[in-house]
């Protein structure tokens, strides 16, 4: 019985802890710098595409993936269904982007799709203090 009430307490402890750093970030994450958070519902490495929270965005060539753990990380890490923050390029001046996929060639203006330069792989159930989640930022 005193084993079970352990394991039970023990459990607890556990979900207790789990709950309290789903808010908590790591140092270099820069909070103040998310241009906007989502759930990663889409992303296509060979056009360079990303779509987080039902919005489509290019990724930039040299795109920094931030995770809990590490600085930087592969875009590899970037996974369908993982919630995370992003940081758009600023618009400087009219530009044409070229995103070619096999056969196919989109020739687009800048200003009509945002491209994203850096990405922070969220915790599980994170909620922030200034959570902007990036379908509500239209």
């Amino acid at each position: 019985m005193i084993k079970k009430i352990n394991l039970l307490v023990a459990s607890l402890l556990m979900v207790i802890a789990n709950l309290s750093m789903a808010g908590t970030l790591p140092s270099h994450y820069a909070e103040n710098e998310f241009s906007g958070i989502g759930t990663i519902d889409n992303i296509n490495s060979d056009a360079g595409t990303i779509v987080i929270g039902d919005r489509f965005f290019l990724l930039d060539e040299a795109v920094i993936v931030r995770s809990l753990r590490k600085q930087s990380v592969s875009n590899r890490k970037l996974k369908l269904g993982t919630e995370a923050a992003y940081k758009l390029a600023s618009e400087n001046g009219n530009h044409q982007i070229i995103i070619e996929s096999g056969s196919h060639q989109l020739i687009s203006q800048s200003g009509s799709h945002q491209l994203i330069t850096e990405i922070w792989l969220l915790p599980k159930g994170y909620i922030g203090k200034n959570r902007r989640r990036s379908q509500n930022d239209d």
